[in-house]
């Protein structure tokens, strides 16, 4: 999500500030971030800048943390939970909780910008369908690089039922 975030923000012409680990600076750079803030040496909310808005991909502490970096006005917009709104009243900010959902012009934009090379998608690792359980731990250790990618068709074209619809063929 945050990859997609970065380049969107940079084609809509914000300047884009970004929270990573050293090793992914490049590649955040590459997304659009024009600055980046190594995570484990610098806490971002130290920044003396103020934002207007910020994408919380985290939640928690670091959602609390990040009122402090809005300009007034500004907007806190999570994934993970609906951001304290008596936090946003003391800095003067709003928070919105958001989740994906199915928006044919939506998609159809994104589809274009992804078909013209303006988006980009980094494939992070691909699992057999089997491997399932592996792909979800690699999901959620926090420490992607792109998307992780379930490959459905090694299943679909073996095993029981794969066997049932060669014999009826």
């Amino acid at each position: 999500m945050g990859s997609v975030a970065v380049q969107l923000a940079r084609l809509a012409g914000a300047h884009v500030s970004a929270t990573a680990s050293a090793g992914n600076r490049d590649y955040v750079q590459s997304l659009g971030a024009t600055d980046v803030i190594d995570y484990n040496r610098e806490h971002f909310a130290a920044r003396t800048s103020k934002f207007d808005v910020v994408l919380d991909l985290v939640g928690g502490d670091t959602q609390a943390r990040s009122w402090s970096v809005l300009k007034p006005g500004g907007t806190l917009a999570s994934t993970v939970s609906k951001p304290d709104p008596v936090l946003g009243n003391h800095v003067g900010a709003t928070g919105k909780n958001f989740a994906t959902r199915a928006d044919e012009a939506l998609l159809t934009t994104l589809a274009a910008l992804h078909g013209s090379g303006q988006l980009g998608t980094h494939i992070d690792s691909v699992f057999p369908f089997p491997k399932a359980s592996h792909a979800l731990a690699r999901s959620m250790s926090g420490h992607v690089r792109g998307k992780v990618i379930l490959d459905m068709g090694a299943y679909r074209s073996s095993g029981p039922e794969a066997d049932r619809r060669r014999e009826r063929k």
